[in-house]
Protein backbone atom coordinates (compact mmCIF):
# COMPACT_ATOMS: atom_id res chain seq x y z
CA UNK A 1 0.00 0.00 0.00
CA UNK A 2 1.22 3.38 -0.46
CA UNK A 3 -0.34 7.14 0.06
CA UNK A 4 -1.57 9.33 -2.56
CA UNK A 5 -1.19 13.09 -2.56
CA UNK A 6 -4.72 13.36 -0.69
CA UNK A 7 -3.31 11.33 2.42
CA UNK A 8 -5.33 8.78 1.49
CA UNK A 9 -4.31 5.12 0.97
CA UNK A 10 -4.23 3.68 -2.31
CA UNK A 11 -3.87 -0.03 -2.75
CA UNK A 12 -1.87 -0.92 -5.99
CA UNK A 13 -2.68 -4.72 -7.24
CA UNK A 14 0.07 -7.06 -7.78
CA UNK A 15 0.35 -8.88 -10.46
CA UNK A 16 0.75 -12.83 -9.57
CA UNK A 17 3.75 -14.25 -10.51
CA UNK A 18 2.15 -16.81 -12.84
CA UNK A 19 0.06 -14.66 -14.70
CA UNK A 20 1.11 -14.09 -18.52
CA UNK A 21 0.51 -11.47 -21.05
CA UNK A 22 -2.42 -12.26 -23.37
CA UNK A 23 -0.60 -14.28 -26.76
CA UNK A 24 -1.30 -11.91 -29.92
CA UNK A 25 -1.65 -13.92 -33.16
CA UNK A 26 -0.16 -12.61 -35.58
CA UNK A 27 -1.49 -13.20 -39.03
CA UNK A 28 0.38 -14.70 -41.78
CA UNK A 29 1.41 -12.49 -44.52
CA UNK A 30 1.36 -13.31 -48.12
CA UNK A 31 4.74 -12.65 -49.27
CA UNK A 32 5.01 -9.93 -51.75
CA UNK A 33 5.18 -11.01 -55.50
CA UNK A 34 9.02 -9.70 -56.91
CA UNK A 35 8.78 -6.77 -59.25
CA UNK A 36 9.71 -8.67 -62.16
CA UNK A 37 11.19 -13.01 -62.34
CA UNK A 38 14.04 -13.88 -63.42
CA UNK A 39 13.70 -13.61 -67.23
CA UNK A 40 12.91 -9.53 -66.37
CA UNK A 41 9.14 -10.24 -66.87
CA UNK A 42 7.11 -7.75 -64.76
CA UNK A 43 4.21 -9.02 -61.99
CA UNK A 44 2.53 -5.89 -62.50
CA UNK A 45 1.11 -3.50 -65.10
CA UNK A 46 -0.93 -0.57 -64.03
CA UNK A 47 -1.96 -0.07 -68.28
CA UNK A 48 -5.62 -1.48 -68.81
CA UNK A 49 -5.72 -4.87 -71.15
CA UNK A 50 -3.88 -3.87 -74.39
CA UNK A 51 -2.47 -5.86 -77.74
CA UNK A 52 1.63 -6.51 -77.05
CA UNK A 53 3.45 -5.46 -79.60
CA UNK A 54 7.03 -6.56 -80.21
CA UNK A 55 6.60 -10.23 -80.61
CA UNK A 56 10.53 -11.08 -81.64
CA UNK A 57 11.99 -9.20 -78.55
CA UNK A 58 9.27 -10.66 -76.40
CA UNK A 59 10.02 -14.01 -77.57
CA UNK A 60 14.22 -13.83 -77.59
CA UNK A 61 13.82 -12.35 -73.67
CA UNK A 62 12.17 -15.82 -72.86
CA UNK A 63 15.88 -16.98 -73.40
CA UNK A 64 14.68 -20.86 -73.72
CA UNK A 65 16.75 -23.29 -73.53
CA UNK A 66 17.20 -26.01 -76.19
CA UNK A 67 15.12 -28.22 -74.73
CA UNK A 68 12.53 -25.50 -74.14
CA UNK A 69 12.59 -24.46 -77.48
CA UNK A 70 12.42 -28.26 -78.42
CA UNK A 71 8.98 -29.24 -76.20
CA UNK A 72 7.56 -26.16 -78.07
CA UNK A 73 8.46 -26.65 -81.94
CA UNK A 74 6.83 -30.09 -81.00
CA UNK A 75 3.74 -28.56 -79.10
CA UNK A 76 2.84 -26.42 -81.74
CA UNK A 77 3.06 -28.88 -84.61
CA UNK A 78 -0.36 -29.03 -86.45
CA UNK A 79 0.32 -32.34 -88.03
CA UNK A 80 2.43 -35.06 -85.83
CA UNK A 81 -0.33 -37.75 -84.70
CA UNK A 82 -0.54 -38.35 -80.89
CA UNK A 83 -1.74 -41.15 -78.79
CA UNK A 84 -5.08 -40.51 -77.66
CA UNK A 85 -8.24 -40.44 -79.99
CA UNK A 86 -9.64 -37.24 -78.94
CA UNK A 87 -13.11 -36.49 -79.49
CA UNK A 88 -13.28 -33.21 -78.61
CA UNK A 89 -10.92 -32.78 -81.25
CA UNK A 90 -11.18 -33.11 -85.37
CA UNK A 91 -8.99 -34.64 -87.70
CA UNK A 92 -5.22 -35.22 -86.83
CA UNK A 93 -4.52 -34.99 -83.50
CA UNK A 94 -1.58 -32.75 -82.68
CA UNK A 95 0.92 -33.03 -80.16
CA UNK A 96 -0.64 -30.45 -78.31
CA UNK A 97 -4.56 -31.96 -78.76
CA UNK A 98 -2.80 -35.24 -76.64
CA UNK A 99 -1.25 -33.70 -74.43
CA UNK A 100 -4.22 -31.66 -73.05
CA UNK A 101 -6.54 -34.30 -73.36
CA UNK A 102 -4.09 -36.52 -71.28
CA UNK A 103 -3.91 -33.33 -68.84
CA UNK A 104 -7.28 -32.68 -68.49
CA UNK A 105 -8.59 -36.30 -67.94
CA UNK A 106 -5.97 -37.47 -65.58
CA UNK A 107 -4.76 -40.15 -68.33
CA UNK A 108 -1.66 -41.90 -68.13
CA UNK A 109 1.36 -39.78 -70.42
CA UNK A 110 3.80 -41.39 -72.50
CA UNK A 111 7.77 -40.77 -71.55
CA UNK A 112 7.81 -37.92 -75.00
CA UNK A 113 4.31 -36.24 -73.29
CA UNK A 114 5.89 -36.07 -69.58
CA UNK A 115 9.33 -34.77 -70.87
CA UNK A 116 7.08 -31.75 -73.25
CA UNK A 117 5.16 -31.44 -70.15
CA UNK A 118 7.84 -31.03 -67.84
CA UNK A 119 9.56 -28.33 -70.24
CA UNK A 120 6.81 -26.50 -71.12
CA UNK A 121 6.40 -25.56 -67.23
CA UNK A 122 10.01 -24.73 -66.51
CA UNK A 123 9.94 -22.27 -69.61
CA UNK A 124 6.42 -20.31 -68.18
CA UNK A 125 7.03 -16.83 -66.79
CA UNK A 126 5.42 -13.85 -65.73
CA UNK A 127 3.35 -12.57 -69.11
CA UNK A 128 4.90 -8.88 -68.16
CA UNK A 129 1.85 -7.03 -68.78
CA UNK A 130 -2.02 -6.81 -68.98
CA UNK A 131 -2.44 -8.01 -72.46
CA UNK A 132 -5.25 -9.44 -74.56
CA UNK A 133 -5.42 -13.17 -76.04
CA UNK A 134 -7.98 -14.81 -78.69
CA UNK A 135 -9.29 -17.85 -79.30
CA UNK A 136 -11.53 -19.85 -81.08
CA UNK A 137 -13.83 -22.81 -79.62
CA UNK A 138 -16.89 -24.92 -80.53
CA UNK A 139 -20.19 -24.82 -78.83
CA UNK A 140 -18.80 -27.73 -76.81
CA UNK A 141 -16.87 -25.32 -74.82
CA UNK A 142 -19.70 -23.75 -73.32
CA UNK A 143 -21.98 -26.38 -73.55
CA UNK A 144 -19.23 -28.07 -70.81
CA UNK A 145 -19.43 -24.75 -69.18
CA UNK A 146 -23.07 -24.52 -68.81
CA UNK A 147 -23.42 -28.06 -67.77
CA UNK A 148 -21.28 -27.23 -64.52
CA UNK A 149 -24.11 -24.57 -64.03
CA UNK A 150 -26.64 -26.69 -63.87
CA UNK A 151 -27.94 -26.88 -67.23
CA UNK A 152 -28.75 -30.44 -68.62
CA UNK A 153 -27.93 -31.45 -72.03
CA UNK A 154 -27.02 -28.02 -72.94
CA UNK A 155 -26.73 -26.59 -76.63
CA UNK A 156 -25.45 -22.95 -76.88
CA UNK A 157 -26.24 -22.67 -80.46
CA UNK A 158 -29.67 -23.11 -79.78
CA UNK A 159 -29.53 -20.01 -76.74
CA UNK A 160 -30.29 -16.67 -77.27
CA UNK A 161 -26.89 -14.44 -75.84
CA UNK A 162 -29.17 -12.76 -73.27
CA UNK A 163 -29.79 -16.32 -72.47
CA UNK A 164 -26.16 -17.54 -72.45
CA UNK A 165 -25.32 -14.19 -70.34
CA UNK A 166 -27.06 -14.60 -67.20
CA UNK A 167 -25.95 -17.68 -67.15
CA UNK A 168 -22.66 -17.23 -68.19
CA UNK A 169 -21.17 -13.91 -66.62
CA UNK A 170 -19.87 -14.28 -63.46
CA UNK A 171 -18.53 -17.76 -63.85
CA UNK A 172 -15.09 -18.94 -62.63
CA UNK A 173 -13.65 -22.08 -63.92
CA UNK A 174 -9.98 -23.55 -63.81
CA UNK A 175 -8.02 -25.18 -66.95
CA UNK A 176 -6.08 -28.38 -66.27
CA UNK A 177 -4.30 -27.94 -69.11
CA UNK A 178 -2.48 -25.32 -70.85
CA UNK A 179 -4.79 -23.02 -72.65
CA UNK A 180 -3.24 -20.51 -76.13
CA UNK A 181 -4.44 -17.60 -77.70
CA UNK A 182 -2.95 -15.56 -80.03
CA UNK A 183 -1.67 -12.02 -79.29
CA UNK A 184 -2.78 -10.20 -82.22
CA UNK A 185 -5.87 -12.33 -83.37
CA UNK A 186 -4.24 -14.30 -86.01
CA UNK A 187 -2.96 -11.22 -87.83
CA UNK A 188 -0.32 -12.75 -89.80
CA UNK A 189 -1.74 -16.50 -89.41
CA UNK A 190 -2.04 -18.03 -93.07
CA UNK A 191 -5.02 -17.86 -94.74
CA UNK A 192 -6.12 -18.38 -98.18
CA UNK A 193 -4.61 -21.37 -100.29
CA UNK A 194 -2.88 -23.01 -96.76
CA UNK A 195 -3.27 -26.27 -95.71
CA UNK A 196 -3.20 -24.53 -92.17
CA UNK A 197 -5.86 -21.78 -93.10
CA UNK A 198 -6.79 -19.58 -90.17
CA UNK A 199 -10.35 -19.45 -90.86
CA UNK A 200 -10.29 -23.27 -90.06
CA UNK A 201 -10.49 -21.88 -86.43
CA UNK A 202 -11.82 -18.09 -86.66
CA UNK A 203 -14.81 -19.51 -87.98
CA UNK A 204 -15.70 -21.32 -85.08
CA UNK A 205 -18.84 -20.60 -82.94
CA UNK A 206 -17.09 -19.38 -79.80
CA UNK A 207 -14.63 -16.10 -79.94
CA UNK A 208 -13.08 -16.09 -76.55
CA UNK A 209 -11.34 -12.85 -75.68
CA UNK A 210 -8.92 -13.37 -72.79
CA UNK A 211 -7.55 -10.63 -70.72
CA UNK A 212 -4.42 -11.75 -69.07
CA UNK A 213 -3.32 -10.35 -66.14
CA UNK A 214 0.54 -9.22 -66.32
CA UNK A 215 1.53 -11.72 -63.32
CA UNK A 216 -0.46 -15.11 -65.31
CA UNK A 217 2.37 -17.73 -66.10
CA UNK A 218 2.75 -18.05 -69.62
CA UNK A 219 5.10 -18.54 -72.61
CA UNK A 220 5.81 -17.66 -76.24
CA UNK A 221 6.40 -20.57 -78.04
CA UNK A 222 7.63 -18.47 -81.55
CA UNK A 223 7.12 -19.49 -85.12
CA UNK A 224 7.08 -22.90 -86.31
CA UNK A 225 9.52 -24.07 -88.39
CA UNK A 226 7.47 -25.78 -90.33
CA UNK A 227 6.59 -24.39 -94.11
CA UNK A 228 2.83 -24.52 -95.46
CA UNK A 229 2.81 -27.50 -97.99
CA UNK A 230 0.74 -25.73 -99.94
CA UNK A 231 2.63 -22.30 -100.22
CA UNK A 232 5.86 -23.04 -98.84
CA UNK A 233 5.30 -20.18 -95.69
CA UNK A 234 5.78 -20.54 -92.00
CA UNK A 235 2.54 -19.95 -90.20
CA UNK A 236 2.75 -17.01 -87.36
CA UNK A 237 0.17 -17.13 -85.32
CA UNK A 238 0.96 -14.75 -82.75
CA UNK A 239 0.76 -17.54 -79.91
CA UNK A 240 0.90 -17.21 -75.90
CA UNK A 241 0.86 -20.39 -73.89
CA UNK A 242 -0.86 -19.80 -70.18
CA UNK A 243 0.22 -22.65 -68.15
CA UNK A 244 -2.91 -24.81 -66.53
CA UNK A 245 -4.82 -23.40 -63.45
CA UNK A 246 -3.49 -24.87 -60.10
CA UNK A 247 -5.26 -27.88 -58.21
CA UNK A 248 -8.65 -26.05 -57.14
CA UNK A 249 -7.53 -23.00 -58.30
CA UNK A 250 -10.81 -21.01 -60.77
CA UNK A 251 -8.49 -18.69 -61.94
CA UNK A 252 -10.52 -17.98 -65.48
CA UNK A 253 -13.46 -15.38 -64.43
CA UNK A 254 -16.54 -14.76 -67.46
CA UNK A 255 -16.96 -11.26 -67.30
CA UNK A 256 -18.87 -10.05 -71.12
CA UNK A 257 -21.02 -12.37 -73.08
CA UNK A 258 -22.19 -10.72 -76.38
CA UNK A 259 -22.48 -11.11 -80.35
CA UNK A 260 -19.23 -11.36 -82.02
CA UNK A 261 -20.43 -9.40 -84.94
CA UNK A 262 -19.35 -12.20 -86.61
CA UNK A 263 -20.69 -15.95 -88.66
CA UNK A 264 -19.57 -19.05 -87.62
CA UNK A 265 -20.07 -22.51 -89.00
CA UNK A 266 -21.35 -25.78 -87.02
CA UNK A 267 -18.45 -28.25 -86.13
CA UNK A 268 -17.21 -30.60 -88.78
CA UNK A 269 -18.53 -27.77 -91.61
CA UNK A 270 -15.95 -26.83 -94.32
CA UNK A 271 -14.81 -23.28 -94.27
CA UNK A 272 -16.56 -20.91 -95.71
CA UNK A 273 -19.42 -23.30 -96.07
CA UNK A 274 -22.75 -23.51 -93.48
CA UNK A 275 -22.28 -20.28 -91.91
CA UNK A 276 -26.18 -20.15 -90.11
CA UNK A 277 -24.69 -19.21 -87.06
CA UNK A 278 -23.59 -15.80 -85.15
CA UNK A 279 -20.54 -16.29 -83.57
CA UNK A 280 -21.23 -15.84 -79.77
CA UNK A 281 -17.78 -13.27 -78.18
CA UNK A 282 -17.11 -14.11 -73.84
CA UNK A 283 -15.06 -11.77 -72.59
CA UNK A 284 -12.46 -14.05 -69.66
CA UNK A 285 -10.22 -12.70 -67.47
CA UNK A 286 -7.14 -14.42 -66.60
CA UNK A 287 -5.78 -13.95 -63.16
CA UNK A 288 -2.49 -15.63 -61.49
CA UNK A 289 -2.41 -19.19 -61.55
Amino acid sequence: MAKGNSGLTTITAATPPDAQEPEVKVQPQEPEEPETDKKGFKSHDDSDYHDLYGGKAYYEQQDLTLDQKNAAETYTDPEVEGSYANPAADGLHSPSQDLNWAMSQGLPMSQAQETMLKSLNSALHNTGYNINLTRYDHAGFLNAILASQGINNPDATKMSVSELKSILQGVTYGENKFVSGSYNNFKNALGDGSKWNKKAFMQRFVKVSYQVDANVQSMMPGISSKSDPYIGKKNDLGEIIMGPSKAGNKNYEIVDVKLSGAKAHPKGSYIDHNMSLNQIEIVVRVHKQ
